[in-house]
């Protein structure tokens, strides 16, 4: 056991230095990229908007996009959000998540279901849970066909709790399926339209872990894509 341990301790050292590495560049980026974001309001007002000026605020949202899931990742690999662990209505929390997107899908010629019944409880942290389903949700969203519907479920399966968000668009090709939860992972669909940053869905995999539960998918052109999170009660 104390070689085992003396052989594990300079892989353990090299994960903490990697978590603290992305905790510290994550919140060094944050102070300059507010400044590019205020210095681009300035310069719209005083030169009226412009094409350059829209694709320098769509890589700011890009890169805030990505230090908020570098943080968010950081904060669970630490398993900080664990203590705020409590028993919630999990119907309420995926239709508080599901809510907003509303507008979003119907604006984008899609239709929004929700199959989620009343009084399923889980023990867990709700706004985990509701950011998790906003991962699956927004991915939805952006790849399923035009005039279909996309579809949040609920359901109870003995004492475990199972939902997840279905939708009709390109497969996921089944060589990628196994990898798309990895971090920074961006698969055909992603690269080809340039958005992304391979982030969110190994957020989706780390809060599912966290609450001792799985995440999967299965994409056939056939059938659409489903994401499926399964976890204890």
């Amino acid at each position: 056991m104390l070689l085992i341990r003396r052989m594990l301790r300079p892989v353990r050292e090299a994960f903490e230095k990697q978590k603290r590495f992305v905790w510290d560049a994550s919140h060094e980026l944050k102070t300059p990229l507010a400044v590019i974001a205020a210095n681009a309001d300035v310069l719209a007002g005083e030169v009226g908007e412009s094409e350059s000026l829209s694709y320098i605020r769509a890589e700011i949202g890009h890169a805030d996009a990505l230090i908020r899931n570098l943080l968010a990742l950081a904060r669970m690999d630490d398993g900080a959000a664990r203590a705020r662990f409590q028993t919630f209505d999990l119907g309420r929390a995926l239709l508080g998540a599901a809510l907003p997107f509303e507008s979003t899908v119907f604006e984008a010629g899609k239709t929004l279901k929700t199959d989620v019944p009343d009084g399923v409880l889980l023990r867990g942290d709700a706004e985990m849970i509701g950011q998790l389903a906003t991962i699956l949700l927004s991915n939805a969203l952006k790849y399923a066909d035009a005039g279909s519907e996309i579809t949040l479920f609920l359901r109870e399966s003995g004492a475990k709790r199972v939902f997840g968000v279905h939708n009709f668009g390109p497969a996921i090709p089944p060589d990628e399926q196994a990898r798309v939860f990895d971090r920074f992972f961006r698969g055909s669909a992603v690269r080809a339209d340039g958005d992304g940053c391979g982030l969110g869905l190994s957020i989706a995999q780390t809060i599912a872990r966290l609450h001792r539960g799985t995440i999967s998918v299965k994409s056939t052109e056939k059938d659409g894509t489903t994401f499926t999170v399964t976890l204890p009660g």
